[in-house]
């Protein structure tokens, strides 16, 4: 069971990672949580495949984030990560 939930969890990551037209990254080097791929996701400190994968899902099921504050929704997604990362995103 584990290894079918892993194995998923690589696919949808392999699948949302396949590059798109949206720039996820601006000019200051700030990720758009809106338009970034689960691999860019990955970038970030204390985001690993799984949550990246998540974020991503969450933005396809739900639609766009509206502020970034908004990502804390996001199973596994804790205020104390949420706070290394929010000088590094953007919606």
């Amino acid at each position: 069971m584990k290894l079918l939930l892993i194995l998923s969890v690589l696919l949808l990551t392999l699948v949302l990672s396949i590059p798109h037209s949206g720039a996820a990254q601006d000019a200051r080097g700030k990720i758009s949580l809106n338009t970034a791929t689960a691999a860019e996701l990955e970038a970030l400190p204390g985001i690993g495949l799984v949550l990246a994968a998540r974020i991503v899902e969450h933005r396809r099921v739900h639609g766009p984030f509206k502020r970034i504050e908004d990502v804390i929704i996001v199973r596994g997604m804790s205020a104390a990560r949420f706070r290394r990362i929010a000088r590094l995103i953007r919606i």
